[in-house]
């Protein structure tokens, strides 16, 4: 418990959170700058990712829905036989792009986070979460309507969804041994479950829905980060008498 607290009183919160939001990326800013990596990538790659930046950007300022393959080109400076040479429609290139955000979000995720406190790296996991949101939310509008016409998205999003349970579990498991050894696995990856979708839906009310109620706390996100690892710390670490550092 000595070590515990010593650790705690060493530990900045503040600055690990910082350096989680710090690796929070914008999907078009980021696939801009890697179109424009002619040292690393073959002129084909290139192209391939300044459709990607493009549609992205495009869905970003008109949705989904509203986009065509001639605001892409646009966007991009490419002709339309570029285009169809990578993809065969806007479906496709958005999906492709979709596809790279989360493939972005599991690189970029914190690590590390088991020679912490419990609630530090919570926080910091909730940082970088709300930040990507915050940065991508117009694209991620788009997405939810992109889900109606390529259901494998959604099934990207489950996993990626899956595999963040499964970790928040092993750690639940290595913190909290003998609480967890005794609960039905599949309560527990309920419970965990449950907790991520209501983190997803507080970040879609406030950052896509912006409702007058939820919209003005987009203003502030340290709040949110503190608000949700509150819920998620007392929710899974606290155990009665038993409170996981």
């Amino acid at each position: 418990m000595a070590d515990r607290q010593q650790m705690e009183d060493v530990v900045n919160p503040v600055a690990i959170s910082d350096t989680a939001s710090e690796s929070a990326f914008h999907l078009s800013s980021d696939l801009t700058v890697r179109a424009a990596e002619k040292g690393k990538l073959r002129k084909k790659q290139r192209t391939r990712a300044a459709i990607l930046a493009a549609t992205a950007r495009e869905m970003e300022r008109i949705g989904y829905d509203e986009l065509v393959v001639e605001h892409i080109v646009a966007s991009a400076a490419i002709a339309r036989s570029t285009f169809y040479s990578h993809f065969k429609d806007k479906t496709e290139a958005s999906a492709a792009m979709i596809r790279y955000y989360f493939a972005m979000v599991r690189m970029n995720r914190p690590r590390g986070g088991r020679h912490l406190p419990v609630k530090v790296a919570i926080r910091r996991s909730n940082a970088f979460y709300v930040q990507v949101y915050a940065k991508n939310a117009l694209l991620l509008a788009g997405r939810e309507a992109l889900m109606r016409d390529c259901p494998e998205i959604a099934d990207l999003r489950d996993r990626l969804n899956h595999d963040w349970a499964q970790m928040v579990i092993h750690d639940l498991r290595r913190r909290l041994p003998d609480q967890y050894r005794s609960q039905d696995p599949v309560v527990v990856h309920l419970k965990v479950r449950e907790l991520i979708a209501l983190a997803e839906e507080t970040l879609r009310q406030i950052f896509l829905d912006r409702s007058k109620s939820m919209g003005p706390y987009a203003d502030d996100p340290d709040l949110i980060i503190e608000v949700l690892t509150d819920y998620w710390h007392n929710s899974l670490y606290v155990m009665g008498d038993s409170d996981a550092r």
